[in-house]
């Protein structure tokens, strides 16, 4: 019971990163499909591999009295053409033991632009640092068939030729084989900075090889 009066009231909230498993897919009713995935937080912050894209932009929506950052339109469609690679598998050890695989940094934020809050790629000011490894196309591909197929966008319609867009296929169950498998450093930033990104990781463990930076 507090008295009445002026009191200060200190709140710790632990900002510990840690792992949580993703349930079974449902792709149809009836059907579950174990995937061992892994989520990472850090507090209540989901963080997310961005992926690399090219940005298409078609109708834009505007007027002088926007509250919207300098430079920035109020609106407008955009579309987001993923490039680079994503298949990434995290090397998770222990899930119980989340730093001793995932490294959390943190850099003083510069100014914000007029309107911009922190939530952007380029401004947010920490990340968690994760070993990875590439899966081959073999292990984690494409949806081939199905909803969400690959599709070959028309001639002229984006500004790359012959773009193919489609949905991740379903993820290989975790852990997978390290066999024969170079890990490297990616960088894991809140999910709510990512205008494209993973967040639901397939993972291995037991690396032999030497690290590629």
């Amino acid at each position: 019971k507090i008295p009445a009066g002026s009191h200060g009231i200190s709140l710790l909230l632990p900002m510990k990163i840690r792992i949580e498993r993703r349930p079974p897919n449902l792709p149809f009713p009836g059907v579950a499909v174990p995937t061992n995935a892994a989520t990472i937080l850090r507090g209540p912050l989901l963080y997310a591999m961005p992926r690399e894209y090219v940005l298409d932009v078609g109708m834009v929506f505007d007027n002088e009295d926007s509250n919207s950052p300098v430079g920035q339109a109020q609106g407008q469609n955009s579309y987001l053409l993923g490039t680079g690679p994503w298949r990434y598998a995290l090397v998770i050890e222990e899930d119980t033991n989340a730093d001793a695989d995932l490294k959390h940094q943190y850099h003083p934020p510069s100014p914000l632009p007029h309107g911009q809050g922190p939530f952007a790629e380029s401004l947010v000011p920490d990340r968690i640092i994760a070993k990875a490894t590439l899966l081959p196309r073999e292990e984690w591909d494409v949806q081939r068939s199905g909803r969400g197929h690959v599709v070959e966008c028309a001639t002229g319609s984006t500004s790359i030729d012959h773009y193919n867009t489609s949905w991740a296929g379903p993820l290989p169950r975790s852990p997978v084989s390290s066999a024969e498998r170079v890990p490297q450093y990616i960088e894991l930033i809140p999910y709510g900075a990512t205008n494209l990104r993973i967040a639901e990781f397939v993972t291995t463990r037991g690396f032999c090889k030497k690290e590629k930076r």
